[in-house]
């Protein structure tokens, strides 16, 4: 959880990055069919950014509706005094990358970036870089199947992503069926 201290006043151009276009569904059922999260797709546009040396501060990111669903649309809004032109090149790479990594499974993935009038509270850059670093590394997606049912076994699934004026709630969904039920219901 972030502390009111962490945030600052704000004066530097500030944009909003939306990311849409997925199936999404519940994160048990579908999981296995590699469908995007939005939440982990803003995570890895803040990434790539961080790698291009443009600095941000967060001010908002909003994404997912359950725990258990995969996400479908995530909203973030940041500022920046790095060029808006190297910003949107690295956004367009990620969101080509995307493109063609999920062709099979969201073909209509999108990564949007539009300038916004204002945002009045940041994060630091140093808070911002540190708690997309901390999300990218958070493992999400199929782990483990089992071979007799031929069923999802264990998932991880970044399902709600919720930043406010003094928190930031990142919900992590944990799907593992207890292996004693399983063999259960299967005899």
């Amino acid at each position: 959880m972030l502390k009111k201290n962490f945030l600052s006043k704000n004066e530097s151009p500030c944009y909003q990055l939306y990311v849409g276009g997925l199936q999404g569904g519940h994160s048990g059922g579908v999981i296995h069919l590699e469908r995007g999260n939005a939440n982990v797709i803003m995570t890895r546009v803040y990434y790539h950014l961080s790698l291009n040396n443009i600095e941000f501060l967060l001010g908002s990111f909003k994404g997912g509706l359950k725990d258990n669903a995969i996400p479908r649309e995530c909203v973030s809004v940041f500022a920046s005094n790095d060029d808006f032109k190297k910003i949107k090149e690295v956004v367009l790479k990620v969101e080509n990358d995307l493109k063609e990594e999920l062709k099979e499974s969201d073909e209509h993935v999108f990564v949007r970036l539009e300038k916004v009038d204002s945002l009045n509270e940041v994060i630091s850059v140093k808070e911002s870089q540190d708690i997309i670093s901390m999300m990218y590394l958070m493992p999400n997606g199929f782990m483990h199947k089992s071979l007799k049912m031929d069923l999802t076994n264990i998932s991880l699934n970044m399902g709600v992503v919720e930043m406010n004026e003094n928190s930031i709630f990142i919900f992590q969904f944990v799907l593992q069926w207890n292996r004693l039920k399983m063999n259960y219901q299967t005899n």
